[in-house]
């Protein structure tokens, strides 16, 4: 699922009238019929005449509005239009909808604050947001922003037509009055704005409108560069397994983690690997660590270490001897900051072999040491949190914010890796620039050590041969998805970074049946 700028959607909808002859009254009449059906779905509980609040506004956002309130009301709800500045000139497309809907509705209002408003909102079973759509700039007029607060604060479930009002599509952000949808009706492709935060966090459930074009025209013509991950991905990662494998099929990975200060790291990074399904698993970590994963996860192998700061000249070698062997390898989870960090890292880096997966103190190691002058001579896949990636870049957490998918961007094809930056909205970029934007996922996941069973499960991956762009992103979707699991079990507070990877499995069963 390709995800757009506005400027894209804009050239999007012009290519389809222009070059595809599909005429801008007719996608209107799709959408706000598309509309409508998706807000029946959410009043299937309410009746046989729920009441709808549709909001207008004077643009084509408006226009699909106005179709949508015509074909609920010729369905039997009992529709209410308030439209904002009513004598404001309506593009054609949009006053042709408009006169439509005036005919088979007489409940037109002005929409401003006062009593009428508030008792249609008090009755309604469904609010219908189609004041703004994709070029909407920040901030808000303060009037509407009052009635929004309104809106927001009223049981009646709601419904954004392409993007909630107050959401800014150009530049990522978001009027913190900003309409609050249960769901979002994307037509034909989701803004950008409606995966990364702030804009996410207003957006609900996104469904996504099939208008009746030639998409793959479409596509071509725009050269889409930024998807959504989704379950078809996953499925072509975990693709069906031969019957005739055996664990040699399936990959070596290597994991260079833990300390005695971090045990946990280690056992975390090696669960969310074994649950992906690599055929062997060797841990190189200090005897401790070692004990304890063994008792938890005996399927792995064990090579001990002294702790990190202790490691000498023939450890490093024993280590890159190890990673020799390996189809994988993943450094970094609770190993801690010392220097024997740095010159791991450094050796990996410069080294040929199989690719690496660099997390939490690696990746303090890769921004303490730098980056070498060319690109590594492995595959790379780094996974920072918004402030390891400060450290990685030199810009500010703020700087990041303000465009992460562009910082990402920047990063991942200047270095030729594999970035998979961490988040709410976590992106993930391929050395080339193509880019995924990770739909799943809740703030129960913000709890030490999620991280370090992502970078496992990542790993585990790419020991299967799996690409490091793919593997990187439908790690994230399957980690995000098991979140979601355990946060309608258990709620986002109770569940553990330790739940995961069981969860995961459970996710992965219901997929790849």
């Amino acid at each position: 699922m390709y995800l757009l700028t506005p400027e894209q959607s804009k050239a999007a909808d012009r290519f389809a009238i222009e070059k595809l002859k599909v005429p801008g009254k007719f996608l209107m009449q799709n959408a706000g019929v598309c509309a409508a059906q998706i807000a029946r779905d959410l009043l299937r509980d309410r009746g046989e005449n729920p009441s709808v609040l549709v909001l207008c506004g004077s643009g084509n956002n408006g226009g699909d509005g106005y179709v949508a309130a015509a074909v609920l009301a010729g369905g039997g709800a009992d529709v209410t239009v308030f439209e904002y500045e009513p004598s404001k000139k309506r593009s054609a497309d949009a006053a042709l909808h408009r006169g439509r809907a005036k005919k088979s509705l007489k409940t037109f209002f002005r929409l401003e604050k006062g009593p009428l408003f508030s008792g249609v909102l008090a009755r309604a079973d469904l609010v219908i947001d189609a004041l703004y759509g994709t070029g909407f700039r920040a901030p808000l007029p303060a009037p509407l922003a009052a009635l929004l607060d309104e809106v927001n604060a009223a049981p009646a479930k709601k419904l954004a037509i392409d993007v909630p009002s107050g959401v800014d599509c150009a530049a990522g952000a978001a009027d913190p009055h900003a309409f609050l949808a249960d769901v979002t009706a994307a037509m034909s492709y989701p803004m950008r704005s409606l995966l990364l935060l702030p804009g996410r966090a207003f957006a609900g459930r996104i469904e996504v409108c099939d208008l009746g074009v030639d998409y793959r025209a479409i596509e071509e013509n725009g050269r889409f560069t930024e998807q959504a991950t989704d379950p078809a991905l996953l499925r072509s990662v975990f693709s069906p397994r031969p019957s005739d494998s055996n664990k040699g099929t399936y990959g070596r990975l290597l994991l260079v983690c833990g300390s005695g200060k971090m045990p946990g790291a280690c056992l975390l990074a090696l669960a969310g690997a074994l649950r992906v399904g690599p055929g062997l698993v060797e841990v190189c970590a200090p005897r401790s660590v070692c004990d304890l994963a063994a008792l938890r996860h005996p399927e792995a192998l064990f090579f001990p270490l002294p702790e990190p700061e202790d490691w000498t000249e023939s450890v490093l070698v024993s280590l890159l001897s190890e990673a020799a062997k390996a189809d994988a390898v993943l450094v970094g989870c609770g190993l801690g900051a010392s220097e024997n960090v740095k010159l791991l890292v450094s050796a990996l880096l410069s080294t040929e072999g199989a690719p690496a997966v660099l997390d939490a103190d690696a990746l303090n190691a890769l921004a303490a040491c730098g980056y070498p002058a060319g690109r590594s001579d492995r595959p790379l896949v780094l996974t920072p949190h918004p402030l390891e990636f400060s450290r990685l870049t030199g810009l500010s957490r703020e700087e990041i914010a303000a465009d992460r998918v562009a910082a990402a961007k920047r990063y991942a094809t200047e270095r030729g890796v594999t970035l998979l930056l961490k988040g709410t909205d976590t992106v993930a970029v391929s050395p080339r620039g193509e880019t995924l934007l990770n739909p799943t996922g809740n703030p129960g996941l913000a709890k030490g050590g999620s991280g370090d069973v992502l970078a496992g499960m990542i790993a585990g991956l790419l020991a299967q041969g799996k690409p490091c762009f793919a593997s990187a992103a439908a790690a994230a979707y399957l980690h995000g998805a098991a979140g979601d699991l355990l946060a309608r079990a258990r709620s986002e507070y109770a569940y553990l970074p330790s739940d995961l990877p069981d969860a995961a499995g459970r996710v992965l069963a219901r997929l790849l049946r």
